[in-house]
């Protein structure tokens, strides 16, 4: 995804639905340790800028045209020859289109990162490893991750799977193995689960019978990847029907238990409320009313709402948090796929919207106060008609992946500042403290809502 700036005496003009970094320097000193740096095979064919690309095309003996995010043609190249060397490429989205079919192959040029992602950055994602991607892919997705600046990632396990007896010993299955891949790649893992053995209730989508069970639970596990899990969910969407239709006071019942278990196991684990996903005032009421608060670090909550809507979304929660910090364990713009039903992909219209409607929820959901932002998701994943993945199946990206890698860089350590106040309305933008290469940094994110808009700066950035 290309950023557009444009300086004409001071003024900056931004087209619609296209994010504005301006970046206004300041001093720090720069961190120290390791970089994140692509693995020799360039998996998902992702490059740091300064590397020269090179891309398999298929062997069918066709041309293929390289275009760049905006559909510009850069090139014509044919099939059937192996590896084409394209040499350096500015930052951005790219894509062979064939002639002959209505599949493509995408690459990313995204900007090294020059000082290690810190600890402390709020920019995370879906990660999904377990559940959704292949194992042999486990460990080309965890360094896209840290390519893209991510911090957290957050993951999923199947409590059946994992003890399958009440008095029997716990078993990894591809849970422990997925996590020491996310650990050894330098992310930091928050693991959330939903669903009971047959031996602990007899509706698997409900919380078990006996909280005793749930308690023992959480304690063996804290203990048993210690050092793997950093942070930990006890229940994924208890509110909803699919995954219980819990009622606010038996979250916060769960709550209690698991809480208890979890800190016993690993006193120094971050223990998030198990999640909220509706928005229901009675709800929320319910759960605050059983005094849940002391038995959380984080308040978790889920939205897939439009961006005028956050101020009244974050109000309500931030409500019931207790001063807790907020994490958003996922958030995004659901986009719908069209043509062809075994590939189920975006159209260019919405694979765009995609990309610039992640930067804007990105900025949105910071400004509101969330601590931690993990964006659904990273993986190719579908939901009837609703394609949400940054990722194809190959692990290829679509533009998004590149606009994920602008947030973590631009926005490491964000911490709101200020809202744009604009006289037409048109519009949007918001003020963050920064970390960016090692030093401190003022970024302000900004949008046209329609058409284009001139934003006059007090002084040039």
């Amino acid at each position: 995804m290309k950023c557009l700036m444009r300086l004409r005496s001071g003024v900056f003009k931004t087209g619609a639905l296209t994010g504005l970094w301006l970046l206004l320097r300041a001093h720090a000193s720069a961190f120290a340790g390791d970089l994140p740096r692509p693995l020799p095979a360039h998996p998902g064919n992702v490059f740091q800028r300064g590397e020269s690309v090179q891309v398999q095309l298929p062997q069918r003996q066709q041309p293929w045209r390289l275009v760049d995010y905006d559909g510009h043609e850069l090139g014509v190249y044919q099939g059937g020859a192996g590896g084409v060397e394209l040499g350096p490429l500015p930052g951005g989205f790219y894509r062979f289109l064939g002639a002959n079919t209505n599949e493509w192959i995408s690459l990313a040029v995204v900007e090294p990162l020059r000082s290690p992602i810190s600890e402390r950055s709020p920019i995370a994602v879906d990660g999904g490893f377990a559940w959704g991607i292949p194992s042999n892919q486990w460990a080309q997705a965890a360094n896209l991750c840290r390519l893209a600046g991510i911090n957290w990632v957050r993951d999923r396990l199947s409590w059946p799977e994992v003890q399958p007896a009440k008095d029997g010993a716990l078993v990894d299955g591809r849970y422990g193995p997925a996590l020491a891949v996310q650990t050894e790649a330098g992310l930091r893992v928050l693991q959330v689960m939903h669903a009971t053995p047959k031996w602990a209730g007899d509706d698997p989508s409900r919380f078990p019978e006996d909280l005793r069970d749930a308690y023992q639970f959480y304690r063996f596990i804290a203990q048993r990847w210690r050092g793997k899990v950093q942070a930990f969910e006890p229940w994924n969407e208890a509110d909803l029907t699919r995954f219980g239709g819990h009622i606010g006071s038996e979250m916060a019942s769960l709550q209690k238990a698991a809480f208890l278990g979890l800190k016993a196991g690993n006193p120094k684990l971050i223990v998030g409320q198990n999640v909220f996903a509706s928005h229901e005032k009675f709800q929320l009421d319910d759960f605050g009313a059983n005094e849940a608060w002391p038995y959380f670090d984080t308040f978790n909550l889920h939205h897939y709402e439009a961006l005028l809507d956050y101020p009244r979304l974050y109000a309500d929660f931030r409500a019931k948090a207790a001063g807790r910090p907020l994490w958003v364990t996922e958030f995004s713009v659901p986009m719908t796929w069209s043509g062809d039903p075994q590939l189920k992909e975006l159209s260019d219209e919405k694979l765009k919207l995609q990309s610039e409607l992640l930067v804007k929820s990105y900025a949105s959901s910071l400004h509101q106060g969330s601590a931690a932002a993990f964006y659904f998701i990273l993986h190719d994943y579908v939901e009837e008609q609703t394609q949400f993945g940054l990722l194809r199946r190959d692990l290829t990206p679509r533009p998004a992946f590149v606009s994920l890698a602008a947030v973590g860089r631009l926005l490491m350590n964000a911490r709101p500042k200020g809202r744009l106040v604009d006289q037409n309305a048109f519009l949007r933008g918001y003020r963050f403290a920064t970390e960016i290469d090692g030093k401190r940094e003022n970024v302000l994110v900004v949008w046209s809502e329609s058409g284009e808009a001139r934003l006059q700066l007090p002084r040039k950035p």
